[in-house]
């Protein structure tokens, strides 16, 4: 992923940075949501992370985060109207 990141256009940029935030936050066991919760609402400030350990991060969990949003329903995220051009 890192080294196709290489040679993307800046509007490709735009449109992996809009699907890796939309896997991040909306998912249902999102990390995120345990975060801020953890931190702003319940004051504890220690989330119970899924999985619980980075090792068991395994590649088809970071591989969905790459998924076109289009699968589920979602539009695309377009930058600009000329973004194909940039």
């Amino acid at each position: 992923m890192l080294h196709d990141a290489k040679v993307l256009r800046l509007h490709q940029c735009f449109i992996t940075e809009h699907r890796l935030g939309y896997h991040i936050i909306d998912r249902t066991d999102s990390d995120f949501i345990r975060g801020v919760t953890a931190l702003l609402i319940d004051k504890r400030g220690k989330p119970s992370w899924s999985p619980d350990k980075l090792e068991r991060v395994d590649d088809s969990h970071v591989n969905n985060c790459f998924t076109p949003l289009t699968q589920y329903g979602v539009r695309e995220f377009s930058p600009c109207p000329f973004s194909s051009n940039l």
